[in-house]
């Protein structure tokens, strides 16, 4: 179920913007458990979480709202992936999207008596599987998109300490420290990940631009 998250080349970008989510005084996230269907766990799927997921990507996940297609249906793209995050707390592509969508337009107003504000369902899937080192890595380009480095960060260690190989979270960490113009950490990261492979130039090239 691993996916690629392929947002972290976004994180280059400064034309990009949070966008605020008004009309919240608090964030009240409720409980992953307390749902008519599931949870299921998307990482590790039992067979009847096997048997729901096609269901749901079929009906709710579609590709049109995975890929935000259609701008004008923005309360139905919210619609379907908070149905998505409730029955799959860790759904790793649906946080992707919502992510994505959370940064492009807020939460229309008569959506918000049934959609949470956006961080809650990073915080449902982190209480589901805390064990999920994928969700934290998601959580943390969530916050650092949106420029709240400390939060970032403590997600992107706590996806390390899950799974200390984890190249695309090491990546993401060094991006991360070269916004914080932590050069020597961001240095150490970048070695870390393209020693092994990694695939994408972005933070070879901001260190590039750096004097050692």
């Amino acid at each position: 179920m691993r996916i690629l998250i392929t947002i972290i080349l976004l994180l280059a970008s400064s034309t990009l913007l949070a966008f605020a989510q008004p009309g919240y005084v608090s964030l009240n996230c409720g409980d992953p458990y307390d749902t008519l269907h599931g949870p299921y766990d998307y990482a590790a799927p039992s067979a009847k979480a096997r048997q729901q997921l096609p269901l749901v990507e079929a009906y709710h996940f579609t590709r049109v709202t995975e890929t935000l297609g259609k701008s004008d249906r923005v309360a139905k793209h919210y619609g379907n992936l908070h149905y998505t995050l409730r029955v799959f707390p860790n759904h790793h592509r649906a946080l992707n999207t919502l992510s994505r969508l959370s940064r492009l337009a807020p939460v229309p107003p008569g959506k918000r008596d049934s959609v949470m504000h956006p961080d809650c369902y990073f915080e449902r899937a982190v209480k589901f599987r805390r064990d999920d080192a994928v969700v934290r890595l998601l959580y943390g380009i969530h916050l650092h998109m949106q420029k709240r480095m400390p939060e970032a960060q403590k997600h992107y260690e706590k996806a390390l300490a899950i799974e200390p190989d984890y190249v695309e979270a090491h990546y993401n960490l060094g991006l991360l420290y070269f916004d914080m113009q932590h050069y020597d950490k961001a240095r150490e990261e970048a070695k870390f990940a393209y020693e092994r492979g990694y695939p994408l130039d972005g933070l070879k090239n901001k260190l590039s631009k750096v004097k050692p």
